[in-house]
């Protein structure tokens, strides 16, 4: 009778822990998952910061190359005005 207990009690033992191994794979399995999901989707992030970065330097190469027109508009704009400003001034002046 008591080797029966005792088999009972070890199989018992055997189940639960049969029970808590089965739990800790579906827990590594779901965690194999998640670091899966997790590099994929670090993956995308990587692919559109590249893109995001390239848009970045496409704006600012066009960017500068305008502001560089600008600056040049705006110089001959002042030459333009600084040399209608010398017209008007020996316009304007009293000859003696």
């Amino acid at each position: 009778m008591i080797e029966w207990i005792e088999v009972i009690l070890m199989s018992e033992k055997s189940e639960k822990r049969d029970k808590k191994i089965d739990q800790i794979e579906e827990m590594i399995g779901t965690l194999i998952q998640m670091v899966g999901n997790v590099g994929a989707r670090l993956e995308e992030v990587a692919h559109d910061l590249k893109d995001t970065k390239e848009i970045l330097h496409t704006f600012r190469s066009e960017t500068d190359v305008n502001f560089k027109k600008l600056d040049r508009r705006v110089k001959l704009i002042e030459s333009d005005l600084d040399e209608t400003m010398v017209k008007v001034a020996e316009m304007t002046t009293p000859k003696q």
